[in-house]
């Protein structure tokens, strides 16, 4: 079996496990649902998390020599629903559509039942990195031959396929646009029939792509990112001194934020999505490699802690301390951020509260402030009385003084 790398874990890479067991922690935001929970087992999941309506998924394995098991998890109480287990190893996160999950192996495509855990269909081709993507009835992969396909989402038949020349990492539906992208290339095609647009063979990514407003932001051999617009010409890149993480740009506010990967001095940068510009700079006094993700209006930055930070004010919402360092991307979902920490094995897959990072901190500010307010209204009466007492007082005083004076 080949040895996982740090770029490939954070793609998705080999997988296995055992009956895992669900803690839950923190407090619940309505008294009924928990909001934060951890999932831990003796395995070591090996793809970033991903989130579907009802279910988290996340694929591990127990060993070097154990087989991937594809786990699907409760969103809301992280208990086990079901696993899937292939006769192979697991090499791409999964992708949930309707009511199907795709998964990519060593030698192909899998569709699973969401509600089973079920095997629908298997396409073999070669082994598939990139995270699979569904869109116009048909579910995009590429494989380490250098080609992308195009299979009908429901029975798994070839639509067509188009030849990238080099291993294919990511793919991302936009627009009716299909973007692919591997080391030395990045194309964009008609998601539909998969006729070329453009090709731009200056940039390319071991990592996912990022869109936003029909531009492409590439990530670089952890050096750069390069913005390319909607006919695949570059318009900006940035090139920090530090070593970026293994991961794509986030994208919030105009304003795309990349982490560093250095030994000490990690720092979370934003550019300006449109110039290049650097237009912010954070630095959470983290020694670890930081990876971002955005959601509607915070960041969150993954490292040895998980940040949740507020890029207008540059201050911290939370922080939740994991007994180890994240390993890979926060992924958002939408009460829930999910996140992967860990030495090497185990690893635990952590859900925590958007609002409060768990902590109910949300909860206990809003009632201590609920309490002040009672409190000020309960002791208004006996204020009122005390001063027109004090009124009363003063208006004796001075009427005394004037009898004195008039004497």
């Amino acid at each position: 079996m080949p040895s996982v790398t740090r770029r490939q874990f954070v793609l998705g890479a080999t997988v296995g496990s055992t009956v895992g067991q669900q803690h839950s922690l923190g407090l619940s935001s309505d008294g009924d649902t928990t909001n934060s929970w951890s999932f831990e087992d003796d395995i070591e999941f090996t793809t970033v998390p991903s989130v579907g309506s009802e279910l988290v998924y996340g694929a591990s394995r127990q060993g070097a020599d154990s087989a991937s098991e594809l786990y699907a998890l409760d969103v809301d109480t992280g208990s086990e629903r079901w696993r899937f287990t292939p006769e192979e190893f697991i090499t791409s996160p999964a992708t949930e559509a309707s009511e199907f999950v795709y998964v990519g192996g060593m030698s192909g495509l899998y569709a699973v039942d969401s509600e089973s855990g079920e095997e629908q269909w298997h396409f073999e081709i070669e082994r598939i990195r990139s995270i699979p993507t569904v869109a116009n009835g048909m579910v995009y992969a590429g494989t380490d031959d250098g080609k992308l396909y195009a299979l009908d989402a429901e029975s798994g038949d070839e639509q067509w396929n188009f030849e990238v020349g080099s291993d294919v990492y990511t793919q991302v539906v936009s627009n009716g646009r299909l973007y692919v992208a591997g080391k030395n290339n990045v194309y964009s095609l008609d998601a539909e029939t998969g006729d070329q647009r453009w090709h731009n063979g200056d940039v390319g990514t071991e990592v996912p792509l990022t869109v936003h407003e029909n531009w492409i932001y590439v990530q670089q051999d952890d050096e750069s990112i390069t913005a390319l617009d909607d006919s695949g010409d570059e318009q900006w890149q940035f090139a920090p001194p530090e070593q970026l993480s293994t991961d794509a740009p986030a994208i919030l506010g105009g304003v795309a934020y990349i982490g560093t990967a250095e030994v000490v001095d990690n720092f979370v940068y934003g550019v300006d999505a449109k110039t290049g510009e650097e237009v912010w700079r954070y630095t959470p006094q983290d020694g670890s490699n930081l990876y971002v993700a955005a959601g509607s209006d915070s960041l969150f930055v993954a490292g040895e802690k998980l940040y949740a930070v507020n890029p207008t004010r540059r201050r911290e919402r939370w922080v939740f301390h994991p007994e180890f360092r994240t390993r890979a991307l926060p992924v958002i979902g939408t009460e829930r951020v999910y996140l992967l920490t860990g030495r090497w094995e185990p690893t635990t897959l952590h859900a925590r509260s958007i609002a409060d990072g768990g902590s109910g901190i949300g909860r206990q500010l809003r009632r201590g402030a609920e309490s002040a307010v009672l409190g000020i209204l309960g002791i208004a009466p006996a204020l009122l009385l005390a001063l027109l007492a004090w009124n009363r007082y003063r208006r004796n005083q001075n009427s005394k003084s004037e009898m004195d004076e008039w004497r």
